[in-house]
């Protein structure tokens, strides 16, 4: 099945997005855009400001905010000056294993990239009382929100001191959707539409969500095609007992992720093969979807 990319109609289109194929360049530039568009929009991204970016969890859609974020500070086409110039900070809180970290692997990971690109790191230590506390929490799902909390607080308050006024995260629409269901079966709804939004203030200090009009799959082949994936570290949180919500939850948006690419797919099978089976299809897509970092 041969499918020209939909933006430069040139070269073949080997990635499929919601607006059909895209080669390589073209899918990247997309992406870009996109997150331009949401930092301009929300005016995340003043001109010569300074910006922290969290680098928790060290995930692939860490890597590639990163990864993006270098491509927006580049010079266009024809050697023209980029519109964008900021200063970028990558902050990381370094977690023991007990509490759904890293530890010292995802640190010198993300520090790795951070030095890649040429930003500046720093990494922010959560007090040892917080983190004791947070191991004496037997229940699986409240020790995941309250890591969260404390790792959201913990990178606000570095920010301030950074004098920063905009923190960049990683989350992507499919990272959204879970933490919307989870929380919300949790009865811990009340702040969903701040945590949806593309900005959001809160201790004076206004957070980005760039990723939020892109799915984990959109953000991990954007990664995989800037080779910054294998920066990517795996949490404890993905050895955790598959009966917790937030997990439950997981699972269920990815399956229905993974039905409507077997659906656009397919419907785009038998407009260019007519008359041809789907059986080979559905078996492409049968197989169960893959964890996220």
């Amino acid at each position: 099945m041969e499918r020209k990319c939909g933006k430069c109609k040139t070269e073949e289109g080997i990635v499929w997005t919601t607006d059909g194929a895209r080669c390589e360049d073209c899918f990247c530039v997309v992406t870009m855009h996109s997150v331009k568009t949401i930092l301009s929009r929300n005016k995340l991204a003043m001109f010569k400001s300074r910006i922290c970016v969290s680098s928790n969890p060290p995930s692939t859609s860490s890597a590639a905010l990163m990864a993006v974020l270098d491509e927006c500070l580049k010079p266009g086409p024809k050697r023209k000056a980029s519109r964008m110039s900021f200063e970028v900070i990558v902050l990381h809180v370094r977690l023991p294993m007990e509490l759904f970290g890293s530890g010292e692997k995802g640190k010198e990971s993300m520090e790795s990239l951070a030095k890649l690109y040429g930003f500046q790191f720093q990494e922010v230590q959560l007090e040892e009382s917080i983190v004791t506390s947070l191991k004496a929490i037997r229940d699986l799902d409240d020790r995941i929100d309250l890591v969260q909390g404390a790792v959201r607080s913990s990178l606000i308050q570095k920010t301030k001191a950074m004098e920063c006024s905009v923190l960049l995260v990683s989350p992507n629409a499919t990272d959204l959707a879970v933490d919307v269901m989870a929380k919300t079966i949790k009865g811990r709804g009340g702040a969903i539409p701040d945590e949806v939004s593309p900005a959001m203030e809160y201790a004076s200090v206004k957070i980005g969500r760039p990723f939020i009009e892109l799915t984990a799959r959109h953000v991990t082949r954007y990664s995989r095609l800037r080779k910054v994936d294998k920066y990517a570290v795996s949490t404890e949180f993905f050895n955790s007992p598959d009966s917790s919500l937030t997990r439950i939850a997981e699972k269920f948006v990815l399956q229905l992720q993974e039905m409507q690419v077997r659906d656009r797919f397919m419907l785009d099978f038998v407009e260019t093969n007519p008359g041809q089976g789907s059986d080979l299809v559905l078996s492409v897509f049968s197989r169960p979807p893959r964890r996220r970092f």
